[in-house]
């Protein structure tokens, strides 16, 4: 049986997001979604997850105080991806270089990881993220400009964009 993995969940203007810990690390960050079981994906990986605010306390706190318009470093909080090939790794820690109010194409993280032919890739690897916010893939659009997708639905990227008030 795998580990288990602690979890709390955190309200915001347009629903929750669950952020989840294991061994000291943030490992997951999930929108609720309507039709979706939250953790269905940690859940078939046999983990087993139990409520603890005391354990998420700081990293809570982080993102409360983004949520109420505080620009924040998530750098500060540990992470580790429990999930991912090593090039979808290579995305997710890209997307953590981007600033806050600041937004980057597909096609750019492709050039900066070294695969400038695959803008698809990047933006199939952005989807995938397993620590929404946190790993910002909400800062990556579409060359032509436009949001392009976000796994928690769009009006969430856009408010979390207009949040940190990012230039679209």
């Amino acid at each position: 049986m795998k580990k288990e993995i602690k979890f709390f969940p955190v309200e915001f203007k347009l629903g929750l997001i669950y952020l989840c810990k294991l061994d000291g690390k943030l490992v997951w960050a999930e929108f609720e979604r309507k039709g979706k079981k939250p953790f269905s994906q940690l859940l078939k990986m046999g983990y087993s997850l139990k409520e603890d605010h005391f354990d998420l306390e700081e990293e809570v706190s982080i993102l409360k105080r983004y949520f109420f318009g505080e620009k924040v470093d998530f750098s500060k909080i540990p992470i580790s991806f429990i999930i991912g090939t090593d090039k979808e790794k290579m995305v997710w820690n890209e997307l953590s270089k981007i600033p806050y109010g600041k937004t980057v194409t597909y096609s750019l993280i492709a050039e900066k990881i070294g695969l400038p032919n695959a803008p698809r890739f990047v933006g199939n690897a952005v989807g995938k993220n397993p620590i929404s916010i946190i790993i910002p893939c909400h800062r990556v659009i579409r060359k032509d400009g436009t949001l392009g997708g976000f796994s928690a639905g769009l009006p969430i990227k856009k408010y979390l964009l207009e949040l940190e008030c990012a230039s679209i």
